[in-house]
């Protein structure tokens, strides 16, 4: 057959075991499941987590024990632990001063730790029950978000001072900074709205309504919007920075408190406390791809661009749990993060989108390969005519042509059959011919 036999050329063999594994190639990255890689045992009631791009090391605040732990990312081991005030939970890493800021809920101060050196170098006095900051490497400054204070402060990392107040209301938790606009967004439990504050005036110019009980939020520079947990909606509000307003809400898990941005892969990871997993979001479709089961009562994470990593703080577990995130980033994208303060440009996130669809084409062109090469093919052959069983129609009989005589001669009058000249008898019948 005809399949059969182009099959058995080695280059058709070459071309159909090329695009096979061109496809499972192309389709492992999207059928991929995420896991925890790793666990990290580290202080009581570990509660959020902030990247060091320069030494590459992750700190956790553990709010039990006035402390923070410092991991090497290479080895996943705490290498350092560091005494700070009562009940530390915010922790926000300064590139332009290589420090660390923690805030210490019961002792109205945010600690600043030396990398170099993983001491505290400074303590800052803010408002009551600070939560979480937001570093704005723009103009050198942490916003800190007082809960009980209705308030933010903001400290200019060159002094380690307050050099400003900001009135919001109700209760402010989380903070995010926008480079694109040079803003500070921060929400509000009480109101269930996100004020964003613009970093030239330390003023408010736009309130945006979202879900119950918006815990975090974070940035994504290359979507240019703001992701917010809703912790008692069990959703996500996407804001758009340049119309503050909600352009998509995704359902997650029970309880998102944390958010961190992954901007190798484009997406964002949402801790939910009340489930114990981390949900994954595509930024590209707003849809969430994959689910994570981490520790108990998961809190805060913090994204290592060095090793694709996403780092979670379960406070429940006292650990912290590892998440690859399957991507290798490039030196370009490691060195927007650690340059943060010399450019605010991101690099495009490596999407599925072009993975998906490079895909499709190669599965289209095997499904052709496969049908060309292997289901048999029969040359088409014109029927035969069905034999008539009907007698054709009778007709008049037609006499046999008579032979033209070669010789001289006659006919016999009785047969017809021709006589040569000379015979006085019919050589078939016998009669008589004279």
């Amino acid at each position: 057959m005809v399949g059969n036999r182009g099959f058995r050329h080695p280059g058709i063999k070459v071309v159909c075991l090329t695009a096979l594994a061109l496809t499972l190639t192309l389709l492992a990255p999207i059928v991929q499941s995420l896991s925890v890689s790793a666990s990290v045992s580290v202080g009581a009631n570990p509660s959020w987590a902030a990247y060091d791009s320069s030494k590459k090391e992750v700190f956790v605040s553990n709010a039990n024990s006035s402390s923070v732990s410092v991991i090497a990312d290479s080895s996943n081991t705490v290498t350092a632990t560091v005494t700070v005030g009562s009940s530390p939970y915010g922790v926000t890493y300064d590139s332009g001063k290589g420090e660390v800021f923690v805030t210490n809920a019961d002792s109205k101060s945010v600690s600043v730790i030396s990398d170099s050196s993983n001491k505290v170098v400074a303590t800052v006095g803010v408002g009551s029950d600070p939560s979480v900051e937001a570093y704005d490497y723009g103009k050198g400054e942490v916003f800190v978000t007082n809960y009980y204070s209705s308030s933010v402060s903001v400290i200019s990392d060159s002094s380690n001072k307050v050099v400003a107040t900001v009135s919001v209301k109700g209760d402010p938790w989380g903070a995010a900074y926008d480079p694109n606009m040079k803003e500070v967004f921060v929400t509000d439990e009480v109101t269930n709205t996100v004020s964003v504050i613009s970093d030239s005036s330390n003023t408010i110019v736009a309130t945006v309504s979202v879900g119950t009980t918006p815990k975090a939020a974070v940035y994504d520079s290359y979507k240019k919007e703001l992701f917010v947990a809703n912790f008692g909606s069990n959703t996500v509000s996407v804001i758009s920075d340049s119309s503050n307003a909600v352009v998509a809400t995704i359902h997650v898990g029970t309880n998102p408190r944390g958010l961190v941005y992954d901007y190798g892969k484009g997406e964002i990871f949402v801790v939910n406390s009340g489930s114990g997993t981390v949900s994954v979001i595509s930024d590209s479709d707003n849809k969430v791809i994959a689910t994570v089961v981490v520790g108990k009562t998961p809190k805060g994470a913090t994204y290592d661009s060095g090793m694709g990593e996403v780092f979670v703080a379960n406070s429940g577990s006292g650990t912290v749990s590892v998440i690859p995130d399957s991507t290798t980033v490039s030196s370009t994208a490691k060195s927007s993060v650690t340059t943060q303060s010399s450019s605010t440009t991101t690099p495009a996130p490596l999407s599925n989108v072009g993975i998906e669809a490079a895909a499709i084409i190669v599965v289209v062109a095997v499904i052709i390969v496969l049908v060309v090469y292997f289901v048999p093919r029969r040359r088409s052959r014109r029927p035969a005519p069905a034999k008539s069983t009907t007698p054709p129609a009778a007709g008049p009989a037609v006499p046999p042509a008579a032979a033209s005589p070669a010789t001289a001669g006659s006919f016999c009058p009785k047969c017809g059959v021709f006589q040569a000249e000379g015979r006085k008898f019919c050589t078939k019948c016998g009669t008589s011919l004279s």
